[in-house]
């Protein structure tokens, strides 16, 4: 599987994350550390975050934390958003800010050490059997 193929499952799998918070987020997110060390792309690296932010258990305490420093603002993540369009490599700056604001692991760019699975698609409403 290409790279962009496996970017493309894996943003499939962030909207199903993000409908069901109490699944279990590790091997998606060992994917997307995957990609992101090794394309070091900000794309990626916005989508671990994101995943990171909304995918993990008491949003609310955590924002009251992160909100400690003007780079835990949620209005942030946007900024990073629309970062994205303009420069990949300035919209890596904001999404390192934010992360260190949430208190998310620094996400360095190189080559990975271990072969990560990345999960099969998950069906959609859609497309799940009747």
């Amino acid at each position: 599987m290409g790279v962009l193929g496996a970017f493309r499952g894996l943003a499939a799998h962030l909207g199903a994350a993000r409908d069901e918070p109490s699944e279990p987020t590790g091997q998606l997110r060992a994917a997307l550390v995957l990609l992101v060390t090794y394309e070091a792309t900000a794309h990626v690296c916005f989508c671990l975050t994101l995943l990171d932010v909304f995918g993990r258990a008491d949003v609310d305490g955590r924002l009251a934390t992160a909100t400690r420093s003007p780079d835990g603002y949620l209005e942030l993540l946007a900024e990073a958003r629309r970062e994205l369009a303009v420069s990949p490599h300035s919209a890596r700056v904001v999404i390192d800010d934010v992360r260190q604001a949430w208190q998310s692991e620094r996400v360095p760019a190189g080559a990975p050490s271990p072969v990560v699975v990345i999960p099969p698609p998950r069906p959609t409403p859609s497309t799940a059997a009747p």
